[in-house]
């Protein structure tokens, strides 16, 4: 069941009538044209801005005719938005028509059009079309990454018929990507033949998928592909996957990769999963006798995250010593113990001045304000501040707006609009994912 949209705003009411009416009068030029249908789409979809009577017309008409196939793809993406019912038949029609060989952008809008309207008719006309292609010697990745579009059962069984057939690489990496999506077991013994370390892009998406799935039957499969995982970060990820269905064949490379501070979160997250009281004496042991700081620094990460509390008081000590190199990971231990000594700290670090200081305390906000704590409100508002401040660097702002949509605060609607008045950012990536938080956290009229 589709889950009901918030209506849109006045401003995107407002937008989608003017970009209406320009369109009505725009000339020939196809690129200003597609731009405009582009916009029109962001607004809220196809019938934003349209009264009763005229959503209604939207069945008696056809959509407009078009110059070009980069045209009629921008107004299919458009009606993807917010699917108008009376356009299912018409896209229904669309689809079954188009030419095997019709070009991949108007494709795929097509196919995430008829998606949207009607996904179980989907299922049916999306393989029928890949079946049809496949036949007539044509690559089926676009027809694979459409499926991934559908609900994770329909596609896992789409999935598991167009995985029957000889795939290429590129529809391999289709597949791969698309079941990571689906997660479905019925597709693990097929991710099993897609783990050659010589194509990696297909082996990440299959190892990724297989992790999602997190059966027994994934594991095992894991398990046998695990020594020829040649990245060291993604090897600890499969380490911590592994350790938690009871198979602890990397857990002293997870120890030994403590010490390198660039694969730290990482060697926490497997270290952890390993657990058990053995795991607890070595980490005991790294803290008090290691001498490297990043080593120490990923023991306690580690202690306070398998739930040692009464590390508590050495941790605060080391936190609130601003000039300690551990003091940053030291405040994010304790937030990851929820003590409440933890939140007034979080608070003086986000009033730092320095920006490597700031990044830390907001990532340790989102840690801390998960559990109930003193001060939550005054940290989220500080947060908010620096978010809409313009004197902030850009990378300050962007790491509170990371915060505040991690912590899914209820007024984030306000502070995205009230950063995106700050002439300053125009044209900044920042401002990029500002709008983009905006649209998919519209402000109700």
């Amino acid at each position: 069941m589709k889950s009901r949209k918030a209506a849109p705003s006045l401003l995107q009411v407002e937008s989608a009538r003017a970009i209406d009416a320009a369109l009505a009068t725009a000339g020939p030029d196809v690129a200003s044209r597609v731009a405009m249908i582009e916009a029109r789409g962001l607004t809220g979809g196809e019938s934003v801005g349209l009264d009763a009577d005229q959503i209604q017309q939207l069945s008696k008409s056809q959509l407009p005719k078009f110059s070009s196939n980069a045209e009629a793809a921008a107004r299919l993406r458009a009606v993807a938005v917010d699917a108008p019912a009376q356009r299912r038949d018409e896209v229904v029609s669309l689809f079954e028509s188009m030419l095997l060989d019709a070009p991949a952008d108007f494709q795929t809008a097509t196919g995430k059009a008829i998606v949207a309207l009607d996904p179980v008719k989907a299922a049916e006309l999306i393989a029928d079309r890949l079946a049809r292609k496949d036949a007539a010697g044509f690559d089926v990745s676009a027809d694979i990454d459409l499926i991934a579009e559908l609900p994770a059962g329909s596609a896992a069984t789409a999935l598991l018929k167009a995985g029957a057939r000889e795939l290429n690489t590129l529809e391999q990496r289709a597949f791969a990507k698309a079941s990571l999506k689906a997660a479905d077991p019925r597709l693990v013994p097929l991710l099993s033949g897609m783990l050659d370390p010589r194509q990696w892009t297909v082996r990440s998406f299959a190892i990724d998928a297989l992790r999602k799935i997190n059966t027994e039957e994934s594991a095992s499969v894991v398990r046998a592909r695990f020594d020829e995982e040649a990245d060291p970060a993604r090897k600890l990820r499969l380490i911590a996957f592994l350790a938690r269905h009871g198979i602890h064949d990397g857990d002293v490379t997870a120890m030994e990769s403590l010490a390198a501070a660039a694969l730290r979160d990482d060697a926490v997250n497997a270290v952890v999963a390993a657990g058990g009281p053995k795991v607890v004496a070595e980490l005991q042991r790294i803290w008090r006798s290691s001498n490297d700081a990043n080593s120490n620094a990923a023991a306690f990460l580690a202690l306070a995250r398998l739930g040692r509390g009464e590390l508590a008081l050495e941790l605060f000590a080391i936190a609130k010593t601003s000039v300690d190199p551990l003091a940053q990971p030291a405040l994010l231990a304790l937030a990851d113990l929820g003590s409440p000594e933890a939140a007034p700290l979080v608070l003086d670090s986000l009033n730092s001045r320095r920006d490597a200081v700031v990044f830390n305390a907001a990532r340790a906000a989102v840690i801390l304000l998960r559990k109930p704590v003193p001060k939550d409100v005054e940290i989220r508002d500080r947060l908010a501040s620096l978010l809409t401040d313009p004197d902030a660097s850009h990378a300050v702002r962007d790491a509170a707006l990371n915060a505040l949509v991690s912590l899914e605060d209820g007024r984030l609607p306000a502070f995205l609009n009230a950063a995106a008045n700050d002439v300053g950012l125009e044209g900044s990536k920042l401002l990029v994912r500002i709008e983009t938080a905006q649209e998919t956290r519209p402000t109700r009229p």
